[in-house]
C-alpha cells in the first residue's frame, strides 16, 4: 500500500475552485495525476490517490485515484471529516496514517466506508488477473454491461434496475448478481413463493442492500425480464430468481 501522507507546503489558490479558472484547475489536476502515477510506478503499488483541500469548505477533494473503482472515487470524492477516512484523520492530525488492515481499523470499522473499501478490494490486480486467466472474463465498470456481477459490499451496490434485465424476447440475456451478505437464515423473514418452492418458505437476509425486499418485489414485476440473485454467506447459499414472489413481510 502506498502512503503519500501530508504535504503541508503545497497550497492550491482559492480561485482554482471557481469555474472561471477551469483551465488552471485542470492543469493542477494533470500535474497531480502524473505525480501519483509516477509514485505508484516507483513503489510498485497497485493504486494510489491525491487530494487537495477545498479552501472554502475545508473538505478534501479527490483529484487523482488511478487503480480505484468508480464507486470508490464517487464515495470519497469529498471528505469532510475523519470518520471512515484515513485521509481525513491524516489531514486533521497533520501526520501520515497507515492502515494495514481496514477490517480491524477503528477508522473504518462500523462505517459505510468499510463496505466501499472491501468492494474495491475485489478489484485488486490479483483478483482481476485470476478471473481473466481462469475464466476469460472481461471486467467492466458499467453495471448495464455486466453478465455476472459480484457484490462484496451490497450496501453500496447500484440499484437492480441499473443492470441488464434482458428483453421480452431474450430474457436469458439478463445479468446474474452474486451478493455476499452477512447472514442467511431460514424460518424467519419474508415469506416467498414461486418456482422451486413447494409451497412457501421464509428467508432472513442480513447485510443486504437498503430496501432489499422492495428491490426483490420490483424485480419480479418485470418478469420475464429482470435479474437473478445469488446470496452467499459463509457456507450458505440462497437463490432468488426473478420469478420468486414476496408474498408476506
Amino acid at each position: 500500500m502506498l502512503e503519500l501522507g501530508i504535504v503541508p507546503d503545497f497550497e492550491v489558490e482559492p480561485s482554482l475552485a471557481r469555474p472561471a479558472n477551469e483551465r488552471r484547475r485542470l492543469e493542477v489536476v494533470s500535474i497531480l495525476e502524473q505525480a501519483v502515477e509516477r509514485a505508484i510506478a516507483i513503489d510498485g503499488a497497485q493504486r494510489g490517490s491525491a487530494q487537495i483541500v477545498e479552501p472554502e469548505s475545508g473538505a478534501l477533494r479527490l483529484i487523482a485515484a488511478p487503480g480505484f473503482s468508480r464507486a470508490f472515487r464517487s464515495f470519497f470524492d469529498n471528505v469532510h471529516d475523519e470518520v471512515g477516512a484515513s485521509c481525513g484523520v491524516a489531514a486533521a492530525d497533520q501526520r501520515v496514517v497507515a492502515v494495514p488492515d481496514v477490517t480491524a481499523s477503528p477508522i473504518f470499522v462500523g462505517t459505510p466506508s468499510l463496505d466501499v473499501m472491501l468492494d474495491d478490494a475485489a478489484r485488486s490486480s490479483e483478483a482481476v488477473e485470476w478471473l481473466r486467466f481462469h475464466c476469460g472474463a472481461p471486467l467492466i465498470d458499467q453495471p448495464e454491461a455486466a453478465r455476472f456481477a459480484l457484490m462484496l459490499a451490497p450496501a453500496t451496490m447500484p440499484e437492480l434496475d441499473a443492470f441488464d434485465a434482458g428483453t421480452d424476447a431474450m430474457p436469458d440475456r439478463s445479468a446474474t448478481l452474486i451478493l455476499q451478505v452477512d447472514e442467511l437464515g431460514a424460518g424467519a423473514g419474508p415469506r416467498l413463493a414461486g418456482p422451486g418452492i413447494a409451497d412457501t418458505t421464509q428467508l432472513d437476509v442480513r447485510g443486504g442492500p437498503p430496501r432489499f425486499w422492495d428491490l426483490v418485489r420490483d424485480n419480479a414485476t418485470r418478469f420475464p425480464r429482470g435479474v437473478d440473485l445469488l446470496l452467499a454467506s459463509g457456507r450458505r447459499l440462497a437463490a432468488l430468481p426473478r420469478a420468486v414472489r414476496v408474498t408476506e413481510g
